[in-house]
């Protein structure tokens, strides 16, 4: 025994491994995990027995205290949960279809204002002939005024 010691020591005096000094004036400290989303679709009595077992060996609670609760939340909670957790994932799919709608209807706006703007450019264009049209009847000067109007109207 003493000459596994005094190989450890001749190891450690040697920089080989360092040794590692724990404190003991700071506690583990168990970290809490962040609550789960379908929390907030539970009854208050579940959501508060889910988070005491959640957060029981950070707040020191006994392994036996914790254990208890955790039978008395399967018993009494498990259904609740179910319905929780069910809850969430329709919210979550309803969220991502209305999402998806709202990108859809943006994009089919953006392509008709994309239509108007070559219309309207096919338009101008035609209008622009016309005009410089010279031996124009007065029925197409008539039908120009009317296209230039809507044009106006539409383009303008």
């Amino acid at each position: 025994m003493r000459a596994a010691f005094a190989a450890a020591a001749a190891l450690l005096a040697a920089g080989g491994v360092q040794a590692q000094y724990y404190s003991q004036s700071a506690p583990y400290i168990p970290s809490v995990g962040e609550a789960p989303l379908y929390l907030k679709y539970m009854s208050p009595r579940c959501a508060a027995l889910h988070d005491s077992i959640r957060t029981g060996p950070a707040r020191g609670l006994s392994s036996q205290t914790i254990s208890a609760a955790r039978k008395e939340y399967e018993r009494d909670c498990s259904e609740d949960e179910r319905d929780a957790r069910s809850q969430l994932s329709k919210d979550q799919q309803e969220g991502r279809a209305q999402k998806r709608a709202e990108q859809q209807a943006q994009a089919k706006a953006v392509e008709r204002t994309k239509q108007q703007e070559q219309q309207c450019g096919e338009s101008k264009r035609i209008l622009k002939l016309k005009k410089a049209r010279t031996d124009l009847t007065d029925g197409e000067k008539g039908d120009l005024k009317r296209f230039e109007e809507n044009y106006l109207a539409r383009c303008s």
